[in-house]
């Protein structure tokens, strides 16, 4: 791995963990504390695939 594929990688683990953070943030307090990971998931992977 070189340098700029090093470097991407952290920037995509970066975006990742920003938006997780952003994410959890405005989750209600009421919601189920297993539904929200799978919440999280589901709106990253979306997110993901709209960028490919």
């Amino acid at each position: 791995m070189n340098n700029l594929q090093a470097n991407l990688c952290l920037l995509a683990v970066t975006l990742c963990w920003s938006c997780e953070v952003a994410i959890y943030s405005v989750i209600p307090d009421g919601v189920n504390p297993f539904a929200a990971p799978f919440m999280v998931l589901m709106q990253e992977e979306l997110g993901f695939k709209s960028c490919a």
